[in-house]
Parts: C-alpha cells; structure tokens; sequence
C-alpha cells in the first residue's frame, strides 16, 4: 500500500509480510477467507453468441472491483459451453482475480 506522507491522518499502520496496513486490518491467505479457488481453464475456439451467458473478462472489473452492468460491453457463450465450465458460474459474493489481460 502506497501511503502519502502530506496526507493528514490519525490512522495508525501496522508492519506485516505484505507491508503497512491498518491496525485493524489481517493480511490472510486467500484460502482462509474462500471455501475454494479456482482458475478456469483457458479455452480456444469458442462461439460467441449475441445472447447467453456472459463471460466475465478482467477489463469488466471496474476500479471499484465490482463488474461492469452494461451487457453490451461482454461477451456471451451459449448455456451448452457454460455447461462444460460448471465450476466458473459466479455466485453472490464470489470474487474475480484477474490472471491476464488487461484491467
């Protein structure tokens, strides 16, 4: 976390492995906070459809970490491709970490 000396704050730092956080903050690992982590496999060739199931791409992750609501800007696979991913359908509260491309 990059701190800015000229900013006034009574905010109190601690030291950890990751570097300074608040006090009242933990540095986990993701599998302490996550019933399971998963990377999809990569595919190729796949149809994209003007309609379906939207796939999620890092440059839909707004700065704000949460997805873009404008489906024109995703693409769609059909449900029988979604039915060979099963384990990347995305549930509430689910989070996206991107592994490539671009944010």
């Amino acid at each position: 976390m990059e701190r800015v000396e000229s900013l006034r704050t009574e905010y109190k730092f601690k030291k950890t492995e990751i570097g300074e956080i608040p006090v009242d903050w933990e540095a986990l690992n993701l599998d302490n906070i996550s019933e399971e982590i998963y990377r999809y496999p990569t595919y190729y060739n796949i149809e994209y459809q003007k309609e379906g199931i939207p796939e999620v791409r890092g440059e839909l992750i707004r700065p704000n970490g949460k997805l873009e609501k404008k489906l024109s800007r995703y693409r769609f696979i059909s449900y029988k491709t979604a039915l060979k991913f099963p384990r990347t359908c995305l549930k509430e509260s689910d989070f996206v970490i991107s592994v490539r491309g671009t944010l």
